[in-house]
């Protein structure tokens, strides 16, 4: 027999003869303590257990794990893990290691590992840097995270299985991570023949302008792969919504490998930590054309199982509680599979007969190669460098309006296939399809340029004669319009002469007050003219005169300037045709001016409900957040159309400029003409005082110019966030502060830092106190304009009725059509309900009481020189609710209190009221009934502790219910008290002594005092013993005693009167 059949003989005989034994080797194991990241030794060590574990079940290869750990940080760890694996070399002998677990540590241990020619396997390591050229270096370290060098290989799977091979890569230079990520993925695009040449743009968090960089990056590209934190990443895709590169057009691609509090997480982007909230609804729709790249998720019962183990084992052998949310930690898993990776080269080098001892070949056995991982069920991919190729999940948006928003996932790529698969049954929400790579007209346009064969020749003759025809027309168009332009402006249609204005007393005068009316003659005509109105002028912020008056067909508000004349140059005819061409529901119509001498004044429409400051002062006037919304939109659709209009200027916008008509529809006023303001202002005295009440809305920069100011459009956004502030708090400006208009003026004019502001009150959203800071800012040009605001706005209060005019419109429609049934209906109505409420007070308060009160007569409180009051309550009352449910103890009080109410019924006594388990009635009040009053009230209190003899309680039938009664007789007063839900009380030391009289008594017993027994002994019916002396709070010692019972027959009489009522 040959040599070689011996051989296989002999292999044959130790291999299913002879046991197999289990392979021993020491493994160094290098670990941080005592630190907050992921990797920590309390965290990744019980997996590093369960691989020992598995490692010996699997693969017949047992690990003696020596444990070397210490306490530092990152940095630290470029030395300690170096002197820690020297130590375990030399001195322990051990040619194996496992760690470290930081990107530092790995960079030096992996060199001495290489010097020494022994394997280091680690799970973190994503920094390491090889040779870049050569991609040699760390010749004997199995990374077994993830490859940032590798991430190109996902990346481009997922463009190519839809298409794209146009890419822009834009990363955050300043975060290393991403720098690296960013310059790998365009290096290897670069590389790749497959795709084109990306456009690459590193940017710096502290200059970035994203709107700039989408903006170039369009130019080459519709897919943009973004690599920031998140809070970055949010911001690029708000700036991709207001570009309109939330389309469908584009695609935006980033990668959160796991979620991490240092990066963001990147699905949560209506987090409410962003203070920047009002972002939220557009992020939402940008986030729709996102797709977000992170680890594969385990998932299944096998890794269910995994996570439970390492959780209970941290607990057990670490004393490390693992919460939820850590149990997924991906660098456990990493951990865990390189104690397999080690055990599995252990093996294969084993079964091929290899040396173990060559820690060059066993480092790299399963280089370029996969293999499986028993807890994880995954197989894991190495490549040629000693990286692993990592799985990856592709996430896309499935619910933006949930808190926090839902991803899904929609494809995979596996690193052991390198391929990617969609997630079956489970499609992209594209916007509308699938982005393509190249638009049909090029990334600029360029490939639509037209060709056309056309002569020259003809196409000049043609052009020319085109242009010429042009010219012509546009010649005699501008000749046109500006004679009619000229023709409109001399021909001063808002002109009104001032005896064609009819003084006449109004109607109405709304909320403002009385009208003060006077006969006027002129021209031998009578005039009567309303004089005086009483309300606040935009002019002066207080109470002052102003005249109304008709006047081509319509009531105006007139406005009498304090000047003689009016010069009508260009200027002016053309600003006072602006005014008058003026058309806005939420801006009073100019009427026209008068420009008579002495007579110069301006008309507007008069809205009768007065101006904004009127209505917030008058707390008759109740404002929910509804009206506030429709008075705010209302002031910011009227400042919106004037700044797009010739008038381009309020210039005197605040509360007392805004009025309110009949349908509570809010128009501005006070806008112009702006020609004789400045006339007039020009004209006054230096040394007039100034009245800084109307300076408070004016803006600081337009406080601080000496000389007269139309305004500016930031001045009125200035003045728009105190009317703002005004509407939000119903308080005037600055009213928190305790400082009068002056010292308010000038602390606004001096610009102190921060800026003299009016208090925000915390209690309103977010977003109204930002847009009111906005408003006001300093520096103009930090105000948002109108356009702006009117978005804003639309963002802050969504979901509210902003329609108010139109509901009231309705609202008067439908009662002019149903007037007549109406009328009959209400009538009937209203006497049905005056029946109602007559009963319902003369059951809340004695008869007499309420006949004078209805009557409008005042209740005067009165004097009783002597009442008897009862008490009662339930004995053990606080036990019996606590067996009870609440519902079964309000049925309890009602039914006994019904029971008690039928008693009192046809009694001289007045029910006072009914305090939880305890009912107080009083006789003789407010009707006297002379010394009637306790016998009454002793009648009563026989009959009630009858009655409760044989009262049944619903839920606990077998309970017998007991009540303590006292009663007392003495002076009180007695009066209403209150003006909502009036109360008839009593008052005086009567009612405290015979409170004391029942809470000093005794279950089913009648506890009288001294005063009380003497009138009842006075008609010799009742039989009352002494009880002594008994000690009463706030009274001492005071001598009672127990009604006991009445002569029979009365009582038998009472009773049976009773109970046919009861029943009744």
């Amino acid at each position: 027999m040959d040599g070689s059949k011996v051989n296989c003989l002999l292999w044959l005989f130790l291999t299913f003869v002879v046991p197999s034994t289990c392979f021993q080797t020491d493994v160094g194991v290098l670990l941080m303590t005592d630190n907050f990241l992921p990797f920590d030794m309390q965290r990744i060590a019980p997996a590093i257990d369960i691989g020992q574990r598995d490692a010996e079940k699997v693969f017949n290869i047992s690990f003696k794990l020596i444990l070397s750990n210490y306490s530092t940080d990152c940095d630290g760890a470029w030395t300690e893990s170096v002197g820690k694996m020297a130590e375990l070399f030399y001195h322990r002998n051990v040619s194996v290691f496992l760690g470290p677990a930081c990107s530092q540590g790995v960079a030096s241990a992996g060199l001495l590992a290489e010097y020494m020619g022994v394997p280091l396997v680690t799970g973190v390591g994503d920094l390491l840097e090889r040779s870049p050229i050569e991609k040699k270096g760390y010749e004997t370290t199995t990374i077994l995270s993830y490859s940032i060098d590798k991430m190109s290989v996902s990346m481009k799977q997922i463009l190519l299985q839809y298409g794209w091979i146009h890419t822009a890569i834009l990363y955050d230079e300043d975060e290393v991570f991403f720098r690296r990520v960013g310059k790998n993925l365009a290096l290897d695009f670069r590389q790749d023949d497959t795709l084109s040449r990306p456009y690459e743009r590193p940017f710096s968090n502290s200059t970035v302008d994203f709107s700039s960089i989408l903006t170039e990056a369009s130019k080459f590209a519709r897919v943009f792969i973004i690599l920031s934190q998140a809070h970055q990443f949010r911001d690029v895709m708000y700036d991709a919504y207001r570009q309109n590169m939330a389309n469908g057009d584009y695609v935006f691609i980033t990668i959160e490998l796991f979620p991490s509090a240092h990066w963001g997480h990147y699905t949560k982007f209506t987090d409410q930590s962003y203070k920047d909230s009002y972002k939220n609804e557009y992020v939402k729709r940008a986030y729709e054309s996102v797709l977000v790249l992170s680890l594969m998720r385990q998932t299944g019962d096998l890794y269910n199982k995994f996570k439970s183990e390492v959780k209970v084992k941290a607990l057990a052998d670490y004393s490390y509680t693992l919460e939820e949310s850590e149990t997924d930690n991906y660098f456990i898993r990493a951990f865990y599979a390189g104690v397999i990776y080690l055990a599995a080269a252990y093996n294969k080098t084993i079964q091929e007969g290899g040396d173990i001892n060559n820690g060059f070949t066993l480092a790299r056995k399963l280089w370029n190669s996969t293999y499986k991982v028993p807890a994880l069920d995954e197989v894991v991919a190495i490549d040629e460098f000693g990286d692993r190729i990592a799985d990856f999940d592709v996430f896309d948006l499935r619910d933006g309006d949930s808190d926090p928003p839902v991803f899904e996932v929609v494809g995979k790529f596996f690193g052991s296939t390198l391929l990617y698969s969609p997630v079956p049954g489970v499609e992209i929400k594209w916007i509308k399809g699938i982005p393509v790579d190249v638009p049909d007209c090029g990334f600029t346009g360029e490939l639509c340029i037209r060709n056309r064969n056309v002569d020259q020749t003809t196409l000049i003759i043609i052009v020319c004669f085109l242009i010429l025809v042009i010219a012509i027309c546009i010649v005699f168009i501008i000749g046109y319009y500006f004679h009619r332009k000229n023709h409109a402006l001399y021909e001063m249609k808002w002109k009104i002469n001032w005896e064609h204005v009819q003084f006449t007393l109004s109607g109405s005068a709304g909320i403002f007050g009385s009208f003060k009316s006077s006969i006027l003659f002129s021209n031998n005509e009578s005039v009567r003219e309303l004089d005086v109105l009483s309300t606040r002028t935009c002019d002066t912020g207080r109470q002052m005169f102003g005249t109304i008056a008709y006047c081509r067909g319509v009531v105006v508000a007139i406005r009498k300037f304090s000047v003689s004349s009016i010069d009508l140059n260009k200027k002016n005819l053309l600003e006072l045709k602006q005014l008058f061409s003026l058309r806005h529901q939420n801006v009073a119509a100019f009427i026209g001016a008068c420009v008579d001498v002495g007579k110069v004044s301006v008309m507007v429409e008069y809205c009768p409900k007065g101006s904004l400051q009127d209505i917030l002062q008058n707390e008759s006037i109740e404002l929910d957040w509804t009206f506030k919304c429709s008075l705010i939109q209302d002031i910011i659709m009227g400042m919106q159309f004037l700044h797009g209009s010739d008038v381009k200027v309020h210039g005197r916008l605040s509360s007392s400029a805004c009025v309110v008509d009949g349908r509570f529809l809010l128009k501005l006023r006070c806008y112009g003409p702006k020609c004789f303001h400045e006339v007039e202002e020009k004209k006054k005295s230096k040394k007039e005082v100034l009245n800084y009440n109307k300076l408070l809305w004016r803006a600081p920069e337009l406080l601080r110019m000496k000389e007269w100011n139309p305004g500016t459009q930031k001045g009125d956004v200035y003045s728009f966030g105190i009317i703002l502030q005004e509407i939000a708090d119903r308080t005037a400006p600055f009213d928190s502060y305790d400082m009068v208009a002056f010292d308010v003026v000038h602390k606004v004019k001096s610009g102190e830092r921060p800026p003299f502001r009016p208090e925000i009150n915390e209690n309103y959203s977010e977003s109204l106190n930002l847009l009111m800071t906005e408003c006001w800012s300093e520096n103009p040009d930090n105000r948002p304009t109108f356009d702006v605001i009117v978005k804003r706005f639309k963002t802050i209060f969504r979901g509210r009725s902003n329609n108010i005019m139109d509901n009231l419109i309705r609202r008067m429609e439908q009662y002019a059509n149903n007037l007549e049934g109406l009328v009959e209906e209400r009538t009937k109505a209203y006497v049905e309900e005056k029946k109602k409420a007559e009963n319902l007070l003369n059951r809340m308060l004695p008869m007499s009481v309420a006949k004078s009160l209805q009557l409008g007569q005042s209740v005067d409180p009165e004097t009783f020189e002597e009442v008897t009051i009862y008490f009662s309550d339930i004995v053990g009352f606080t036990a019996l609710a606590a067996r009870s449910s609440p519902l079964q103890v309000v049925t309890l009080l009602n039914d006994l209190y019904t029971c008690f109410d039928s008693i009192i019924n046809g009694r001289r006594v007045y029910k006072v009221e009914t305090i939880g388990d305890a009912y107080m009635v009083v006789a003789g009040l407010p009707e006297r009934i002379g010394s009637l009053h306790a016998k009454e009230i002793a009648d009563l209190s026989l009959t009630i502790r009858e009655s409760v003899r044989s009262f049944q309680i619903s839920h606990l039938p077998n309970e017998q219910l007991k009540i303590r009664i006292g009663a007392h007789s003495g002076m009180v007063v007695a009066g209403v008290v209150g003006l909502t839900m009036p109360r008839y009380c009593l008052f005086g030391d009567t009612v405290n002594t015979a409170s004391r009289m029942e809470s000093t008594g005794e279950g089913m017993k009648i506890h009288i005092s001294e005063s009380t027994k003497r009138i009842l002994e006075t008609f010799h019916d009742y039989t009352i013993t002494e009880r002594g002396e008994t000690e009463v709070k706030g009274k001492g010692v005071m001598k009672t005693f127990w009604l006991e019972s009445k002569s029979e027959n009365d009582l038998k009489a009472t009773l049976n009167n009773l109970e046919n009522h009861y029943i009744d």
